[in-house]
């Protein structure tokens, strides 16, 4: 039986709510070394928003205590969810 991703230590970060609502909106994600990384469609969202994520990019998180992020949860998300408003309405 597969493990509930959810509720997996391994896929969980700790955002501010403002970032977080960026990663799950496909935004921002981060690399293997926890690194911010953001959308190369900029140029697709507002001003405020750009200038938002622009002073993200970059920007290396604490890692985890107990729990490392699992690299494979990691690609789940990069490929997944990253970018994924592109297929939407421009914002």
């Amino acid at each position: 039986m597969r493990k509930n991703i959810r509720s997996d230590p391994s896929n969980g970060l700790c955002l501010f709510v403002e970032y977080d609502a960026y990663f799950d909106k496909g935004f921002i994600t981060i690399n293997n070394d926890l690194e911010i990384i953001i959308t190369e469609e900029l140029n697709r969202l507002s001003p405020p928003l750009r200038e938002r994520l622009l002073k993200l990019k970059g920007i290396s998180l604490s890692p985890p205590i107990l729990k490392s992020i699992s690299p494979e949860h990691i690609k789940t998300h990069n490929t997944k969810v990253f970018n994924r408003f592109i297929t939407q309405t421009p914002l």
